[in-house]
């Protein structure tokens, strides 16, 4: 049993320290295709959960370059920025299509969201237990508004919303 333990945790270790496939400008991606054009990315959570403490304000890149090939970042995962201290505000781009649940939460300080994703569904507490989230800003190409975008947010006082 003492050794079922042992190889289940060696397991465990291993799966988190491959979390994530490569770093660039100390933003962590994982390669969700890397076959055929276009290649794409999603941000993903460091090893280290302080990686990302000393962000303050993260305009999330439309692509990345990595060994020789240029990555679309389509995607940001499972609580990839949770809990980042010092973030006050967030720019996501208008090509992410999968914004995993609590992808933001919990960042204390997080003020204000510029979101040009134009085509991303859902967006589940994304930003959820964000105290001090005030303003989120829709880009004027964005199709979609996701849902569960905006849940629990106690402060938000201004939500703008392209006209057309």
């Amino acid at each position: 049993m003492k050794k079922l333990f042992s190889f289940i945790s060696v397991l465990c270790l291993c799966a988190y320290a491959w979390a994530y496939d490569f770093q660039v400008d100390g933003l962590y991606y994982t390669i969700i295709n890397d076959t055929e054009e276009p290649y794409s990315v999603e941000l993903s959570d460091p090893a280290e959960e302080s990686e990302y403490q000393s962000i303050i304000e993260l305009a999330i890149p439309e692509a990345v370059e990595y060994e020789s090939k240029t990555y679309l970042v389509t995607g940001i995962r499972t609580n990839a920025f949770w809990g980042s201290e010092n973030l006050i505000s967030v720019t996501v781009p208008a090509g992410v299509v999968n914004f995993y649940s609590g992808g933001f939460s919990s960042c204390p300080n997080l003020t204000t969201v510029i979101w040009n994703a134009t085509h991303c569904k859902y967006a589940d507490y994304a930003f959820s237990y964000c105290e001090k989230l005030q303003s989120i800003e829709f880009g004027d190409e964005v199709e979609i508004l996701p849902i569960g975008l905006c849940a629990s947010l106690p402060s938000l006082a201004t939500v703008t919303i392209p006209e057309s």
